[in-house]
């Protein structure tokens, strides 16, 4: 450092004596020195004398110094930012004088302050919170810093840091401070001084402005960076402090004014540290207006229709001038209806019916309406009261009319009109009117009539039938009309062409008797426009006979004859109806049926009268003729052992009743007992005993009521010695094993016959399918089939009668099976995030029962995957697979049952990098709808960036598929990303977050399409999917508003959405957005 100049501020000079004396050591002087040093510093002052000694200043000050001269020298020190010294000074010291030496220290370097400014006085616009993705790219982001300060002696310094510096310890002089884009400024430093060299700025400006806009109006503007930060506009449109980069100028809506909307497009411009850029929205109008005047008589409603792109349709019913604002461009057509005032019709004249509106254009066209028509009054005469005519009114050249019920009908155009009149029917009558016509003129009205007159008549018949009958008569008359009349009231015949008709009545009955009719008068003489009138009356011509015949057996039938040969077949309560006025008499009443003789008492005929029923009544007597049938004598067995008592049991039918069975031995009669009867027959039993070794016959007699007898086939009785039950030695359990040889029984072992008897066994297991039963003469064989236990039931005979059973029980155990491994999927993870875990109850499982453990685990290659030990989960055994690097390998697990059995199973592993994905859906109604995105990440920061959002939209008034893009910011790992439809205004108010990241997407306008899917991509590459982009018309992505939240672990999307991937929570659930976690 050069030094300067400094400052003595107190010099002593010490005067020599002049006398001359002899020399001698003179005395010490006690000098006092006095130090001024800013901020009281300590510092050390030394005095040198000429002989080279030095002396220390003491705390106090003060020093005893021989008289002689003094080179006084202290060392300079740094307060506050500047370098203090003092002069070197020469102190003459005389004897007996005490001098005062004072030392001043003054500054001889100065200061400067400069100021690197980085970031202005525009902040963006909510992005408040530290943990924001804007807050993120301004402190990962800020602007390279490079101020150099030049100065005297080289000095040079420079900054990469934007801040406020205070340079310490400066040289006097001129310095120079130099920074980006050209920026310099010169600073002078002073000794002593601080110097506010000014600031270096590091940002730029930007002058806003927009045009095509009319007067007065301003459009809602917003100005954001790359990151996605907004920023505030000031009212002067000059944007200040704005760090280097690139900035997107746009207008948020699009503004609307004299019925027009203007657009611009986004502009984009670079801010330059140190420069103003500008930026202008340029404006256009993007619609049209249509001005439309309508003219019209006044009580006259026009009918005007104006239709035009994507099916705009409006309506004028009034007359003036009406505007239409906003109006899309394209081809118009603008139509108008005939109308009328209730008198007379309107035409409409178009100034221009069809035209193409461009945008910004105002166009104007007009409709005038004038009369063009006449009325007619149409009626109809000689129609009775109440009856309507049936009329149609043409024009010469066809075209039909309807006619109002008034008659009056109005807006026809000039010329000639015919009316015809269709027949009429009325009270029976038909009604006709000759055509009609007239020439109408435009503006009269014209009278137009249809005159009916009758053109036939009807006949009104009267019947007299007795009551549930229905008459048969027949009318003919003209042009062979033929008419049947059934009902006892017949309604009129009518509409009969004029003339003679007759009326012939047929013979009827009532299923009881037959009625003939007469008919006055016979021919009745029809008129057009009257009546005719006939009376018919019916008389019964037949009676009938009501038989009962008591005593005879049930459906028996007799023949019965009448007059004129007339034969019927009748049984008891027979009815014969509509007979022939005359005698009627029963034959063949003496007969023999089923073992009974019947006989008649009292008269057999009776005589039957026209309208009436007669009765005949007979009763038979009868006499049993039959003796007893189907007589049988059975028993038990045919033989029976010496000394046992049997039974014989009798039975036999017959038409009235057996009173007593009569046993019989050979020819020798035993006994007798009563006969009981037992359903449709009789039964007795005989008990016999005692009988010795031998051969006997026995028979029985049925004897019935009326004393007739019948026998029975005789029966052989055989009474022999007894045979004695083979026997059955106990069997113990048996006990078999699957796939081994099973067990033989041997006859000789276990079953014997105490006569010597050959025996035959017979062995049946109770349960089927587990052991088979078998013999080969010599032994039971059992063969194991199934596992389980039955018991198996033997039976033993002799051949003669003799048998024995037992059970006992049969064991078949299994052999041991092995366990097994259900098919493991394929795992894939994400690297750099948590494993997967694998429950033993998904996969493993044993036919037996028994516990499976893992015993190994292998993988192919650990530099990708690790596996972890067995452990437990939720009391769930649980074994794990962590990732390690990018790639694929193979894990081998191998189980076993502890008792031989094992299983072994290979699958693969892939370990890949996780991919963002959509974590939360918030859809909460009326266009509350938010998206989060999170990113697990795994430390590779080439993956953070290159997202688009892609969104699929269903137009409403297309009926076409629209999708849109919107390219998202950096996705930082585990850090949620925001995405907000653009009018969710109240989102900071609903959910508790402090940040979003994007607002730039329209979800939600029902009245212009359905948002039907998002689909995040990177590079053209599906990387998540909500909804389905292949939807047509629909509700949306959900039926209803609602929240979905991702399921746990999950660290990649999916190319297609699967409702199985999320969990779903009522629409208004806010609380979980933000706050996805694994």
């Amino acid at each position: 450092m050069k030094r300067v100049t400094l400052l003595l501020t107190g010099v002593l000079l010490l005067g020599a004596c002049s006398q001359t004396h002899t020399p001698q050591i003179p005395p010490k002087v006690q000098t006092g020195i006095k130090i001024n040093t800013p901020g009281s510093a300590p510092v050390e002052v030394t005095l040198r004398a000429t002989d080279g000694t030095v002396y220390t200043v003491n705390a106090n000050g003060t020093l005893d110094l021989p008289p002689g001269t003094y080179v006084l020298s202290a060392g300079s020190y740094k307060y506050d930012g500047y370098t203090y010294a003092t002069p070197e000074q020469t102190v003459v010291i005389e004897p007996g004088k005490s001098p005062e030496v004072t030392v001043t220290y003054v500054a001889i370097t100065g200061a400067m302050v400069v100021v690197v400014d980085a970031i202005g006085d525009v902040e963006p616009l909510g992005r408040n919170s530290p943990n924001s993705a804007s807050a993120q790219v301004e402190q990962t982001e800020q602007p390279v810093v490079n101020v150099t300060v030049t100065g005297p002696g080289n000095y040079s310094k420079t900054f990469t840091e934007a801040g406020s510096y205070r340079l310490e310890d400066l040289a006097p002089g001129s310095y120079v401070i130099t920074g980006p884009s050209g920026q310099s400024s010169a600073a002078q430093v002073m000794a002593g001084q601080t110097q506010q060299a000014g600031s270096v700025s590091l940002t730029g400006m930007a002058q806003l402005a927009f045009t095509g806009l009319p007067q007065g109006i301003k459009p809602i503007l917003r100005l954001q960076n790359a990151n996605g930060a907004i920023y505030r506009i000031p009212p002067d449109y000059l944007a200040s402090g704005l760090a280097a980069g690139s900035y997107t100028f746009r207008a948020v809506v699009d503004p609307k004014s004299a019925g027009r909307t203007y657009r611009a497009e986004p502009v984009t411009f670079e801010v330059r540290v140190g420069e103003t850029s500008s930026s202008t929205l340029n404006f256009a109008p993007i619609d049209a207006r249509l001005t439309v005047n309508v003219q019209s008589v006044e009580g006259v409603t026009p009918q005007v229709t104006l239709a035009g792109p994507d099916g705009y349709q409006q309506q004028l019913t009034a007359a003036g001038e009406v505007s239409f604002d906003y109006l899309k461009p394209g081809d118009y057509v603008l139509s108008a209806e005939q109308v009328n005032d209730g008198s007379y019709e309107y035409t409409p004249v178009l100034s221009a019916s069809t035209f193409t509106l461009t945008a910004g254009q105002d166009f104007g066209a007009n409709v005038t309406y004038g009369v063009s028509t006449g009325n007619l009054n149409v009626k109809a005469t000689g129609l009775p009261s109440g009856t309507q005519a049936a009329l149609t009114l043409k024009n010469a050249s066809g075209t039909v009319f309807p006619l109002p019920a008034d008659g009056r009908v109005r807006g026809l155009v000039a010329g000639t009109y015919i009316l015809s009149a269709a027949d009429v029917t009325a009270g029976g009558f038909t009604y006709r009117a000759p055509q009609s016509q007239v020439e109408l003129t435009a503006g009269s009205t014209a009278d137009l009539t249809a005159d009916y007159a009758p053109t036939d008549g009807r006949i009104e018949l009267t019947v007299n039938v007795p009551q549930g009958t229905t008459p048969n008569v027949l009318i003919s008359g003209p042009e062979g009309f033929s008419r049947s009349v059934t009902q006892a009231a017949p309604p009129a015949l009518e509409h009969l062409k004029p003339g003679d008709y007759q009326v012939a009545a047929q013979r009827i009955t009532d299923g009881t008797y037959s009625y003939t009719a007469q008919t006055v008068p016979p021919t009745l003489t029809v008129s057009a426009g009257q009546t005719a009138r006939a009376t018919t009356q019916y008389q019964a011509v037949t009676g009938a006979l009501k038989v009962n015949l008591e005593g005879l057996p049930s459906a028996k039938t007799l023949p019965l004859t009448g007059p004129n040969g007339a034969a019927h077949t009748v049984q008891d309560d027979s009815v014969l109806n509509d007979l022939e006025p005359g005698t009627y008499t029963l034959s063949d009443t003496a007969f023999t049926q089923d073992g009974w003789r019947y006989q008649p008492s009292g008269a057999v005929a009776q005589t039957v009268t026209a309208g009436q029923r007669a009765d005949l009544g007979v009763s038979f007597e009868r006499q049993d003729v039959a003796a007893p049938a189907s007589v049988t004598l059975t028993s038990t067995a045919a033989s029976y052992p010496v000394g046992t008592a049997f039974p014989l049991n009798a039975s036999a039918q017959d038409n009235d009743r057996v009173v007593k069975f009569e046993l019989y031995q050979g020819s020798q009669k035993l006994t007798e007992t009563n006969a009981a009867q037992q359903g449709s027959g009789y039964q007795a039993r005989f008990d016999v005993t005692s009988l010795p070794v031998g051969s006997y016959s026995y028979s029985v007699v049925a004897v019935d009521a009326a004393g007739l007898r019948s026998e029975s086939t005789p029966v052989t009785i055989t009474v022999f010695n007894p045979n004695r039950n083979p026997v059955i030695a106990p069997i113990s359990q048996q006990t078999l094993t699957l796939g081994a040889d099973g067990v033989r029984l041997n006859h000789a072992d276990f079953f014997t016959d105490p006569d010597g008897d050959a025996v035959t066994v017979r062995a049946t297991a109770r349960t089927t399918g587990i052991v088979q039963t078998s013999t080969d003469g010599t032994a039971l064989v059992l063969t194991p089939v199934a596992a389980g236990s039955t018991q198996v039931d033997v039976t033993v005979t002799d051949g003669r009668g003799g048998s024995a059973t037992s059970s006992f029980t049969v064991v078949v155990n299994n052999l041991n099976r092995n366990p097994v491994i259900a098919p493991i999927p394929p795992q894939v993870l994400a690297r750099n995030n948590p494993g997967a875990r694998l429950y033993f109850s998904a996969f493993f499982s044993d036919p037996d029962g028994d516990r499976v453990e893992i015993e190994s685990l292998t993988v192919q290659n650990t530099a990708i995957a690790q596996v972890s030990s067995v452990s437990v989960s939720n009391s769930a055994r649980v074994f794990g697979i962590d990732p390690v690097s990018l790639g694929t390998t193979a894990v081998t697990v191998r189980v076993r049952d502890g008792k031989g059995g094992f299983a072994e199973q290979t699958f693969p592993v892939t370990v890949r990098i996780p991919t963002p994905f959509f974590s939360e859906y918030l859809d909460a109604g009326d266009g509350r709808i938010a998206i989060e995105v999170l990113f697990t990440g795994d430390g590779s920061p080439d993956q953070v960036s290159g997202y688009q959002l892609e969104v699929h939209q269903w137009m409403k008034r297309s009926s076409q598929k629209s999708v849109s893009t919107l390219n998202l910011h950096p996705i930082q790992p585990n850090l949620t990303y925001h995405i907000i439809n653009n009018i969710f205004y109240d989102f900071f108010d609903l959910v508790n977050v402090l940040y979003y990241n994007n607002d730039e997407v329209n979800l939600y306008n029902p009245t212009e399409f359905v948002t039907t899917a998002l689909v995040l991509k990177r590079n053209g590459q599906v990387i998540d999917v909500l909804g389905d982009p292949g939807a047509n018309a629909r509700n949306g992505i959900l039926p209803q508003p609602a929240t979905l939240i991702r399921k746990p672990a999950t660290a990649f999307g999916s190319s297609s959405f699967d409702l199985q991937q999320w969990n779903s929570l009522p629409a208004g659930t806010f609380s979980d957005f933000g706050r996805y976690t694994r």
